[in-house]
């Protein structure tokens, strides 16, 4: 079956985003970019919002940094914009998950922040270039109650309400539990350690 030119514009689209994701592209990835941004069907707004669904945003933009493409100033300047809204986010989510962890430690339980800043830190060095919409905190199962009543008193809620027979089968069975910082808008999940 042919490709259609709306579905070549997206795997066009999709082979840049790709392309810019890339620690150090080829001449050939790096004329693709040049030559896709140049193009007459480019749709900035798509390919942004395109690289923010993917999660890509902030390479998108640390490539086109690198590459001193400058042919797409309208581009440059609305992907500077989200990366910067990303950055600062990233920033914010950071520093509440350092004072969640002390916070924590001060009291005796032991964690393991992974994913979110913890991953973006080990895989690019640089917490603002990938993003994530929450903090995910490894601990052990005996600490669940503890836990619960220190971010309560931090201005954390729980996700869900749940019956104390509920709670029980949930901590039993799930492994997790959701929180959310109303103000602060900072959504953190406890995983439980399975072994």
């Amino acid at each position: 079956m042919p490709i259609n030119n709306k579905d070549q514009k997206l795997n066009d689209a999709l082979s840049f985003l790709v392309a810019c994701c890339q620690i150090d592209p080829s001449k050939e990835d790096i004329a693709f970019i040049s030559s896709y941004l140049n193009a007459e069907h480019l749709d900035i707004n798509n390919l942004i919002k395109l690289a923010n669904q993917h999660g890509i945003l902030p390479l998108v933009h640390k490539s086109m940094k690198n590459l001193h493409i400058e042919s797409q100033e309208h581009f440059l300047k609305n992907l500077k914009s989200s990366y910067t809204q990303i950055a600062q986010r990233n920033m914010l989510m950071s520093a509440e998950l350092i004072r969640i962890v002390k916070l924590l430690e001060e009291n005796g339980i032991q964690t393991l922040p992974f994913k979110g800043p913890a991953l973006s830190q080990i895989a690019y060095d640089d917490i603002t270039l990938r993003q994530y919409v929450d903090l995910d905190i490894l601990t052990k199962k005996e600490d669940v109650y503890k836990i619960d009543a220190l971010l309560k008193s931090q201005g954390y809620e729980r996700l869900l309400a749940l019956t104390a027979y509920q709670e029980k089968i949930w901590v039993k069975y799930a492994h997790d539990m959701g929180f959310i910082h109303p103000t602060k808008g900072v959504h953190l999940e406890m995983c439980q350690a399975r072994c």
